[in-house]
């Protein structure tokens, strides 16, 4: 199974930042710690279950960044970018709705959800990106020939 790339501590509070800069709230971090760790729940679950979907990676980082709080303000907007990122990353893009996007990710941040059922939530509306699969099939083949 190929490697699957997840955004670093640094570019999920960056992420953050810019998140909280362009839709408002509280900038600043409350833990790195807690950031960190939640990165590192998603490392440590992908090297302990090498055959881990992108959709599942994605949702570990997701649930892990809503759960552990460490933005002072923007915790679940910067999970859902954590996870569009794991995905965008790897290929993929999300389909879903606004609404459902919100239900998941508040389910998920109030206790409600579990790291399963984001998971769920998450391969159910993850598919891999046509666009990033033409550029890749044009990086192997270079462009189409009429003949």
């Amino acid at each position: 199974m190929p490697k699957i790339h997840i955004p670093s501590v640094e570019l999920i509070v960056d992420l953050h930042d810019r998140i909280v800069d362009q839709t408002g709230g509280a900038s600043g971090i409350r833990s790195l710690d807690a950031i960190a760790g939640a990165w590192g729940r998603t490392e440590s679950r992908k090297f302990y279950e090498p055959d881990m979907t992108v959709p599942a990676v994605a949702a570990t980082l997701g649930m892990s960044i809503a759960k552990a709080h460490g933005f002072a303000d923007g915790n679940k907007r910067a999970a859902y970018g954590a996870m569009a990122m794991v995905l965008s990353m790897n290929g993929y893009a999300l389909d879903a709705s606004p609404e459902g996007a919100v239900e998941a990710i508040v389910g998920a941040a109030a206790g409600d959800g579990d790291t399963e059922k984001l998971q769920a939530w998450v391969t159910a509306h993850a598919a891999p990106d046509p666009i990033y699969q033409s550029l890749f099939e044009y990086d192997l083949n270079g462009p189409a020939v009429d003949t």
